[in-house]
């Protein structure tokens, strides 16, 4: 599960083979925001189980993400676009 980021991060960095290749500036904000979806897609599960373990440590979910930090995660991550993720602490979820 986590080697296909990593694979898909390597494959846009390299520019899909070809070596050497200079990006314009145009096809690197692109790049970015790939990256950045990419980011997204790993920082939500991971979000997810800190908030399990925080549960599972704790016997309740915490109130506030940054109550994760720093047993269970070592920074709250944010979303691709840098916004907060909103969460209920009652239900321990993570909402979009």
């Amino acid at each position: 599960m986590r080697l296909l980021p990593v694979c898909a991060v390597c494959a846009i960095l390299s520019g899909c083979g070809d070596s050497g290749k200079v990006l314009p500036i145009d096809e690197l904000g692109t790049k970015q925001r790939q990256l950045d979806a990419i980011r997204g897609e790993t920082d939500g599960p991971k979000l997810e189980k800190a908030i399990q373990s925080y549960q599972n440590v704790n016997g309740t979910f915490p109130k506030k993400l940054e109550d994760l930090v720093p047993d269970h995660l070592p920074s709250v991550p944010t979303k691709p676009d840098g916004t907060r993720y909103h969460y209920d602490p009652a239900t321990g979820k993570v909402i979009n």
